[in-house]
């Protein structure tokens, strides 16, 4: 799309931080999430905290992947195994990587066979988003299982306006080389937007070469005044080379690995009080994994089905009621009987109550069917309170959720033996916090506190050195206190930052039911922070920072004792643009600037310094 001007953040509707939902009277648009209530709701209105992260903040951060535009966000850790292209983890409010959900449009993509690491977000690209959703807390109430931490979505973009394309390449350190073709824009009743990108670099250690090639495709219908029908598409196809890590005894690896989510909707009024929508997805997770001469071979199909209502039952008060079923194809090289399949739906309805007043209420109940498992019922509740001065809102949220274990832990021999006997780990939860306006420019700041109880927690065991079980050994606790501010501090100079402080413990049932331990590669601080700096000539200058410490990990060599380590670091990246012409774009940007070395996993050292140039042109 052609830029008349500079872009920069605007606080008040482009950026959004948790919780900071008040808006101005000044201010025309109003923020909206949809993942929070499967609804669309003013955000001053929510009784929980959120992130919201648009498609033209990533343009504008450059960042390399959807995962590091996501570590900006309270409470939220990403940690890789390497470089770019490395295995990665998304750990929100101290919940392990299988905790979370993400949603690829309306397809499930997480969940797969692959557990300890999310393959989609070690490879989808930056590109062609309308706009991603964090939800930490409880979500199984309106999403069903693996939703313990908090829930992620990310949507693909809806064309807007003339047909436009834009053509953006970029090159720099360890031979690193990406383009990218997007397109998008309407037509009488038709929408569309697309992407298509290429990646490959060679990262800074030998043997750790990465490709990528990353896609998208949207197309919306308006069938006529009421209804609208769309399609919708996201994935990637990856090649990753592990390098050798002797201290740890591990050779060197080649991953190969296909990642595709397709979606479609349709969406209407019954009545005028009466909205509904159908979607149908499907997602693939293939994973070719060679590990030094030892294969590792998993296929997931995840087929899903939602039927969604909402009904406005009068001026202050909405219900959102629908039904669920999932149906997973999946099985990795040692499953015994190749492959396993199960069934999962649910019933749920979210009450949504919001009077002139300044309160708002929120209660929403669920049920499951689970095969080869209990039925959970599972339940969320809250509220929010505008006070007088009409710029803070006080805010609280619980409800329990439940994650069942998945078809690698019940059925693959691959680490040792599997264990059919599994039970799902449960979770209570809850939150308070505070938003809070300071001006009317859309300076803000938000603090809230989380904590969160499980039961039947499922850990890796090892009844002897050549063997490991998954085991619901053990119960923990995540607790801690998230920071977001959002400050425009001149006309041209804008701010954002976040602090996080988290504990994660376990206790170990079996053993010494009252003696509790850390868990391991979590922070117990994280600190980011953005600075955008816009000047004269259509110039814009960024400076971001990443702050972590208290990162524990094992050191130790294998099969050594453990030698638990505290870790920190803090990484410094810069990136800027110029708008040459109307039509031309330049950017670059430089990451780890101070050349840090560290490891967010024992044993798989960070990229150091290096440095990027590039252009977009709208074609």
């Amino acid at each position: 799309m052609k830029r008349h001007a500079i872009l920069y953040f605007v606080l008040s509707s482009a950026t959004a931080l948790p919780g900071t939902a008040e808006e101005d009277p000044s201010q025309t648009l109003p923020e909206v999430v949809i993942t929070a209530n499967r609804v669309e709701q003013d955000t001053s209105r929510l009784g929980v905290s959120y992130s919201l992260i648009s498609g033209e903040d990533l343009d504008i951060l450059q960042v390399n992947g959807i995962a590091d535009g996501l570590q900006d966000a309270p409470g939220v850790f990403i940690r890789q195994t390497g470089g770019t292209g490395a295995a990665t983890t998304l750990n929100i409010r101290g919940n392990r990587d299988q905790d979370s959900l993400i949603r690829v449009d309306y397809a499930k993509g997480s969940g797969g066979v692959i557990t300890g690491f999310t393959p989609f977000l070690a490879y989808a690209q930056p590109l062609n988003i309308e706009q991603i959703e964090i939800i930490p807390g409880p979500q199984s109430v309106l999403y069903g299982s693996d939703t313990m931490g908090g829930v992620v979505s990310v949507m693909t973009r809806k064309g807007q306006g003339d047909p436009s394309l834009s053509l953006s390449a970029e090159a720099g350190s360890f031979s690193t080389f990406q383009s990218a073709l997007q397109g998008q824009g309407t037509y009488d009743r038709y929408a569309w937007s697309f992407h298509g990108a290429w990646l490959q670099t060679d990262n800074e250690l030998p043997q750790n070469e990465y490709r990528n090639f990353d896609f998208s495709g949207r197309l919306d219908v308006a069938l006529n005044d009421a209804w609208e029908l769309g399609v919708m598409t996201r994935g990637h196809r990856a090649d990753y080379e592990d390098p050798p890590v002797p201290d740890f005894l591990i050779g060197a690896a080649a991953v190969k690995t296909n990642n595709t989510g397709a979606s479609t909707y349709l969406r209407g009024d019954l009545q005028p009080n009466w909205q509904t929508q159908a979607t149908v997805s499907w997602f693939e997770e293939d994973y070719d994994g060679d590990f030094d001469g030892f294969a590792y071979l998993a296929d997931s199909h995840v087929w899903q089905a939602d039927w969604e209502n909402t009904i406005q039952v009068n001026s202050a008060y909405r219900v959102v009621a629908g039904a669920s079923v999932e149906f997973a194809r999946q099985k990795d090289n040692f499953f015994a009987n190749g492959y396993e399949e199960s069934t999962h739906s649910g019933v749920y309805m979210q009450n949504v109550y919001e009077p002139g007043s300044p309160l708002s209420l929120t209660l929403g109940l669920r049920y499951d069917w689970i095969q080869r498992f209990s039925d959970p019922f599972t339940w969320r509740a809250s509220a929010a309170w505008q006070l007088p001065n009409a710029r803070t809102k006080l805010r609280a949220a619980a409800g329990s959720s439940f994650r069942v274990p998945n078809v690698f832990q019940l059925f693959s021999s691959f680490a040792g033996a599997a264990n059919p006997d599994l039970k799902p780990e449960t979770a209570l939860s809850w939150e308070v916090g505070l938003d809070h306006l300071w001006d009317d420019r859309g300076s803000r700041f938000s603090v809230t506190a989380f904590y969160n109880d499980i039961e039947n927690l499922i850990v890796d065991v090892d009844p002897d050195p050549r063997v490991v079980r998954a085991e619901n050994r053990d119960t923990a606790r995540t607790y801690g206190i998230e920071l977001a501010t959002a400050a425009q501090l001149w006309d041209n100079l804008s701010l954002t930052g976040a602090y996080t402080w988290q504990q994660a413990e376990s206790t170990d049932r079996t053993v010494n039911p009252t003696l509790t331990e850390d868990r391991l590669n979590l922070p117990e601080h994280q600190v980011d922070a953005t600075i955008l700096l816009s000047l004269p000539q259509q110039v814009q200058l960024g400076a971001g920072f990443h702050v972590i410490s208290g990162l524990k990990g094992n050191y130790a060599t294998f099969l050594d004792p453990p030698d638990i380590r505290s870790t920190a670091y803090t990484v410094l990246r810069l990136f800027g643009q110029w708008q040459a012409t109307e039509a031309l774009r330049l950017t670059g940007r430089i990451e780890n600037l101070f050349d840090e070395s560290y490891q967010p996993t024992p044993g798989y050292p960070a990229n150091g310094i290096g440095a990027y140039l590039g252009f977009v042109w709208d074609i």
